[in-house]
């Protein structure tokens, strides 16, 4: 038994990873163990603990005499920092978590206690976003009582206490949220002539939008680098030129995110259908799809450019065969909406036109 104890506290089941409960101001899923599984460790090592306690301090072999003090010291040190790593992690959980959930209430409450005035968007804004935090956290924070409650009961069987204070924090917490959600909910009634106005404007702002992107889109179609030069060959001007083009297209379409962005935001603030502004998605893709041709552009005319600079007598037609083919293949991995594109189309022929050369050189250096 002796030795079952000490290999097992040797080995030192590795523990599960710890997450550390922050509450946000809006909702998210925790890949969190449960507090079974918790227990489960700490009274794993309480175990381990209590056999290594229980060991002999000392053991005699024939004419020699062991001193196994030193050995339990480390076990049991080792064993104990295992359960204050699970019992702290369990103790920092709860007081962080009741710690942000009273900051949270505390800026809620202060922001909408200060009605905004008339005409003062900014402050109606700022209100709608506490509106929007607290509907938006409330199934998560009704639930976490009770685990907070449940984790303090498993320390305190493990003879950790949490301090008064927190312990007042606890016990009231419940309290304070219930007053939010009646505080948010009077809120929302009182700000609902400023929002009902201020919602028609974004509303306007919107199809303003609409019209400006599908000029946007237009626009993209005519300056994107879709089409290809009618010279046989790439040149180092054609990949500047599309580059540039790419690099602008890429400025313009950040600054089109960003501007559907605040308005997504602001529609959401104030319970309106949020827009997918499809056009902006449509541009980012073509133009990631435009960056790969490019740059395969750029390779299949590096690779052409070295093969010309190869000497006849060093010339290898099957290595140039296979880099040809992986090309092609390479190619054709992208998306079956680009192949219509003039670039594509230019540049698959270049590939095709390589790949139909090939055989010719290998004829004549035979």
């Amino acid at each position: 038994l002796a030795a079952d104890t000490i290999s097992m506290a040797m080995r030192a089941t590795q523990p599960f990873a710890l997450v550390q409960l922050k509450l946000p101001t809006v909702s998210r899923s925790l890949n969190e163990p449960s507090l079974s599984e918790f227990e489960e460790q700490i009274a794993h090592y309480r175990a381990v603990q209590e056999e290594v306690t229980a060991l002999p301090s000392s053991s005699i072999q024939g004419w020699l005499r062991i001193d196994a003090k030193p050995v339990k010291q480390a076990l049991s040190t080792w064993v104990t920092k295992w359960m204050f790593a699970y019992t702290h992690h369990l103790q920092t959980r709860v007081v962080s978590a009741l710690a942000e959930l009273d900051a949270f209430v505390r800026e809620v409450s202060a922001g909408l206690n200060n009605p905004p005035r008339k005409n003062d968007v900014a402050a109606l804004v700022r209100a709608m976003a506490h509106v929007r935090d607290v509907r938006v956290c409330t199934e998560h924070i009704d639930a976490m009582f009770e685990p907070i409650k449940a984790t303090v009961v498993l320390l305190r069987r493990y003879g950790i206490s949490l301090t008064d204070v927190i312990a007042e924090q606890l016990e009231g917490a419940p309290f304070l949220w219930e007053d939010l959600k009646k505080t948010t909910f009077n809120a929302r009634e009182e700000l609902g002539p400023a929002q009902s106005l201020h919602a028609e404007k974004i509303k306007e702002q919107a199809d303003e939008f609409a019209t400006h992107l599908r000029d946007f889109r237009s626009q993209f179609a005519k300056d994107a680098p879709f089409e290809w030069t009618q010279a046989p060959q790439i040149t180092d001007s054609d990949l500047d030129e599309a580059y540039f083009a790419l690099d602008r297209l890429h400025v313009a379409i950040g600054k089109e995110e960003a501007e559907a962005a605040a308005l997504c935001e602001q529609e959401e603030l104030f319970d309106l259908q949020v827009h997918s502004w499809r056009e902006i998605s449509q541009c980012r893709q073509e133009l990631r799809w435009l960056k790969f041709v490019w740059d395969h552009a750029s390779l299949v005319g590096s690779t052409l450019g070295a093969w010309r600079a190869t000497a006849w007598a060093a010339v290898a037609v099957d290595d140039m065969r296979l880099q040809a083919n992986a090309l092609v293949s390479q190619l054709r991995a992208i998306a079956k909406q680009v192949r219509p594109w003039g670039v594509y189309v230019g540049l698959s022929g270049m590939l095709q036109d390589m790949i139909l050369a090939l055989p010719l050189i290998h004829d004549l250096q035979d």
